[in-house]
């Protein structure tokens, strides 16, 4: 869970906007999995992008919704890495919830550390 206070430079206004940009680092060394918005109030307009690195692509992704954190998925769209290997989900329905994205890492194969002449030596 990620939780913020946005200071801008300046007062808002009735319908004044402010687009701002963040990254997202994780220090565990754990693969993730999802990256989700969640509000209580309703929100006009919401844009989540999630980028890659080239040399690792998730198999694949798709987004979501939720009604709440705790209540289950209501709807899957796949969504296809862009060329910038991208994907993207723009809401902009105001409702209130948990919009997400979510991808699926390629499966790789069991690792055998063992020396195959280990075995044949005891």
């Amino acid at each position: 869970m990620l939780i913020g206070e946005l200071l801008f430079t300046e007062a808002l206004r009735t319908g004044d906007t402010w687009v701002l940009e963040y990254v997202v680092h994780d220090p565990t060394g754990e693969p993730a999995q999802e990256y989700a918005h969640a509000v209580r109030a309703t929100e006009e307009h919401f844009l989540l992008e999630i980028r890659f690195d080239p040399a690792a692509p998730p198999a694949g992704c798709h987004s979501y919704t939720q009604a709440g954190l705790d209540e289950p998925r209501l709807s899957r769209t796949d969504l296809v890495l862009n060329k910038d290997n991208a994907v993207h989900l723009a809401v902009s329905d105001g409702t209130a919830g948990v919009v997400g994205i979510a991808w699926d890492w390629p499966r790789r194969e069991p690792r055998s550390d063992a020396n195959p002449g280990e075995a044949s030596r005891q």
